[in-house]
């Protein structure tokens, strides 16, 4: 038997309401009263709070200990604030009609809700749809069919692009817009970032023939949230602005594998050499002489790559920061591309959708 809305997923307008009380959020649903607990309204923005208290445009109808019963006013709907920086109504109003968007990297519900919201424009990319009921219809064109000026991609998963030198436009708890070009468009504050719990910084990078060198030195702060550590080679069709993933969205879909040298705990250099040609990853011994990696995988075919070092909490992907860019010719000529200096990564070993499984459950108990 199977039964139908036994899980909700709540569209980019609900979402709106939830977080700021917008307006158009209300005005779209068609909202006639609102249900204001103590905890929910103490979360909302200060002008949100207003909004409540003004009987012009909310009249209370029920006053309990800890919740009200208010009836939306037209005062309130015929409102036309400027919308929260947060919210989908923001981004929506960002973005020009006349834009190519590509949606990448976000779950199913998140790649929904942004492209409700951007129904506007030539959305890229594909939104399938599952059991989700999706009011408003998505036409979206192939990935590469035209450039895109925007992206928007999620905000804890890795990119090998160098997001430190664009300045998004738009971002909430779970995405981050960028222009791909410079854009006249208002550009916003970037997200605050939490303190790093693994980086990786690469130095002495050497190129010679069609191998090359660099130094990786990792050093970890958050030794009880990983396990183990291993490389991987990632086609890499979408880049620079996302490293592709599986259907869950979380695990990395490697072409080839390489065991790891590195345990939780402290700082730790080697120096390796990458030959793509071959498909080897060698790590220096101590008599300077390179040993070849055990490692799983084909040769490698024309195309472009991403050479990332991941962690792992037993089974489940806790991070992954990419290290290297390879492009490989039809005529066999290779070109490396590394991602130097120092990128940092928060180890996230237990995400959301996985806080059930025997791994995550393990870990919030010894934690």
């Amino acid at each position: 038997m199977r039964y139908s809305h036994a899980e909700t997923s709540h569209g980019p307008e609900h979402i709106d309401a939830i977080s700021f009380l917008e307006p158009i959020a209300l005005r779209r649903m068609g909202t006639t009263h609102v249900h204001a607990t103590d905890d929910w309204i103490a979360l909302l923005p200060d002008r949100a709070q207003r909004w409540l208290d003004d009987p012009q445009l909310f009249e209370l109808l029920v006053d309990g200990e800890a919740d009200r019963l208010y009836r939306v006013l037209p005062t309130f709907l015929n409102l036309n604030p400027a919308p929260d920086p947060r919210s989908f109504e923001a981004l929506r109003l960002t973005i020009p009609a006349s834009s190519a968007v590509r949606v990448m990297g976000l779950t199913a519900e998140d790649s929904l809700r942004i492209a409700s919201t951007l129904a506007h424009t030539r959305l890229l990319g594909s939104f399938p749809k599952g059991d989700i009921h999706v009011r408003s219809e998505i036409i979206s064109y192939p990935p590469h069919s035209v450039p895109a000026d925007f992206v928007v991609i999620a905000r804890d998963r890795p990119s090998p692009f160098d997001l430190r030198s664009v300045r998004p436009i738009w971002w909430n708890q779970s995405a981050i817009a960028y222009a791909t070009e410079a854009s006249s468009l208002l550009v916003v504050d970037p997200p605050p970032q939490p303190d790093a719990e693994f980086s990786l910084r690469l130095s002495e990078v050497q190129q010679a023939d069609d191998r090359i060198s660099f130094r990786a030195t990792f050093t970890d702060h958050a030794p009880t949230a990983w396990t183990g550590q291993d490389w991987l080679l990632i086609s890499g069709e979408d880049l620079p602005w996302s490293l592709p993933t599986e259907d869950n969205g979380i695990t990395v879909a490697s072409l080839a594998w390489f065991a790891g040298q590195i345990a939780p705990g402290g700082e730790s250099t080697h120096v390796y050499e990458f030959d793509a040609g071959q498909n080897q990853l060698a790590v220096q011994k101590a008599d300077g002489r390179f040993a070849g990696i055990q490692s799983s995988g084909d040769r490698l075919a024309p195309g472009t790559y991403v050479l990332a070092v991941r962690l792992r909490y037993d089974h489940l992907q806790a991070a992954i920061i990419p290290v290297l860019r390879i492009a490989i010719a039809n005529s066999g000529h290779l070109d490396y591309t590394p991602y130097a200096g120092e990128h940092a990564t928060q180890i996230t070993p237990c995400p959301e959708r996985l806080k059930y499984t025997a791994s995550c459950r393990r870990l919030a108990l010894e934690s």
